[in-house]
């Protein structure tokens, strides 16, 4: 029988201490805007390899149609009120 890697059972172990805040915030993210609670977007890594990204969503939907592919300023109007504080407190 294998024993799983000290790292793998480190991840198991943050994931189920942090599965409760991730579920208050999925709730709060639904709750607070219309659309998706998670947000997939294309990243690139490691000798430009693209890669996509999860998380919880922070700006409303269709944000980069509103706005553009740029980077937000304070006076950006795109973010519901529960992105503002997870940004914030960077959840």
């Amino acid at each position: 029988m294998d024993l799983a890697p000290p790292r793998t059972v480190g991840v198991l172990i943050g994931l189920l201490l942090l599965s409760p805040v991730m579920i208050l915030v999925a709730i709060a993210v639904k709750l607070g805007s219309r659309g998706p609670v998670f947000y997939r977007g294309k990243r690139v890594g490691k000798d430009e390899r693209i890669f996509d990204i999860y998380k919880f969503r922070t700006l409303e939907v269709d944000a980069e149609k509103k706005i553009g592919a740029r980077l937000l300023t304070e006076g950006d109007q795109v973010y519901p009120p529960i992105g503002r504080f997870l940004k914030q407190w960077k959840l």
